[in-house]
């Protein structure tokens, strides 16, 4: 089974229901954003800075929108969200290359006030959240 943070049947009815799809990296961080979302769309959190193959599995078979990546705005939250190369020299795939790699819609979402949603919960609430990730 993927391992998400947030799942609950009325999340997952959002998601059979056509919504997008919102990926964090933490509890804290999926709390926040649902305020600034769609009530139509999701907010998942992966738990870590990356999606492993049965979490990429899921969106690719219950996805109908769009994948929107909101990692954190950290060295972690950047490799987790886009490709990188380890000290060996070989290239890491991030988020965006591997639900584009399965034929989702996917983006990177550019937000700033804070290191994570949570973060610009703690420092300006729900108001502040609505103004970081308003697109």
């Amino acid at each position: 089974n993927p391992v998400w943070s947030g799942l609950t049947p009325s999340v997952m009815q959002r998601i059979w229901d056509g919504g997008d799809i919102w990926v964090v990296e933490g509890t804290f961080d999926m709390f926040a954003l649902q305020w600034a979302i769609p009530d139509t769309d999701a907010v998942l959190a992966s738990v870590t800075a990356t999606l492993n193959r049965r979490q990429v599995e899921f969106l690719r078979r219950y996805c109908k929108g769009w994948v929107h990546m909101a990692y954190d705005n950290d060295e972690s939250g950047k490799k987790g969200t886009h490709d990188w190369v380890d000290d060996e020299g070989k290239t890491r795939w991030g988020a965006v290359r591997k639900l584009e790699h399965v034929g989702l819609r996917c983006r990177d979402v550019k937000y700033s006030g804070g290191k994570d949603p949570g973060e610009i919960w703690d420092r300006a609430g729900a108001e502040g959240v609505r103004a970081a990730f308003s697109r």
